[in-house]
Formats: structure tokens, sequence, C-alpha cells
């Protein structure tokens, strides 16, 4: 991760602009140097150029790295509303990527104060009602 952090760290900030998977992982290095607005200010910007282009896969994965610099700085609201979008933006397939979202939700909730069985059975039914409208089933 040192060879890529400092591959990116010589690459000019114009060339950045308009290169959304450039953004994307400057944003998620300066992230984890709690360089939390910079980072902030780079992820979003690769949100926006993969939202324009239609990739929603990559759109959420830029969501996920803003969500956690959220959390970071204390934005449990915020966090768990990009974490919640970015989930929903994930394929289907990525099972990985939407259990570690699962997990990363049920802490924010902690976080929050809020009843997590309550809330995860919530996510669980609006799960499952997406899930079978996508397969074209009624039910189970």
């Amino acid at each position: 991760m040192q060879t890529v952090h400092q591959w990116l760290e010589a690459v000019p900030d114009q060339m950045i602009v308009g290169r959304p998977w450039l953004a994307l992982y400057r944003g998620m290095i300066l992230a984890t140097q709690s360089q939390s607005q910079a980072a902030r200010l780079l992820l979003s910007q690769a949100r926006r150029a993969f939202a324009a282009a239609g990739d929603e896969v990559d759109q959420s994965r830029a969501l996920n790295q803003l969500s956690r610099v959220a959390a970071f700085k204390g934005g449990y609201e915020e966090s768990l509303e990009l974490n919640h979008e970015a989930f929903w933006r994930m394929p289907w397939a990525d099972h990985d990527g939407r259990t570690q979202a699962l997990r990363e939700q049920a802490e924010l909730w902690v976080y929050l104060g809020s009843s997590v069985r309550d809330e995860i059975i919530q996510f669980l039914q609006h799960y499952e009602m997406a899930h079978l409208a996508l397969s074209g089933r009624d039910g189970p």
C-alpha cells in the first residue's frame, strides 16, 4: 500500500480530475492518514463521476468509503445513510460486500443507540422484498 500511496502522491491534482479511480484510491489513502476533509472531497468527486457514467458498482465503492470517513468523524447518521445507499447499489452477487455493509450498519445502529434487533429485522424485510421483486417472485 505504501508504494501505491507514493505513486498517487506523485500524480498532480489536475490529473486526478476526470479519473474517478485515481480520486477513489487517493481518497482512500488520505482517509487512512486522518485527512478526512481532503478524502471526502476526492471520494465525492469519484462518486459523482461514477454516477455520471452510470456505474452503480463503483459508485457503491465510493459511497462505502464516504460512509467510513463520516463514521470516523462521528457522523454516524450520515454514515448510516451512505452505507445504506452503497448497499443497495452493490451487485446482488457481491455477498462479501453486502455482509460487510450489514456488519457496518449494525455497528452504526449501536453507536446511534438504536435497537439493533429491530433495525436488523426491518432491514432484512426490505432486503427480502427487494430480492423477491428483482427475481420476479411474489413471496417465499
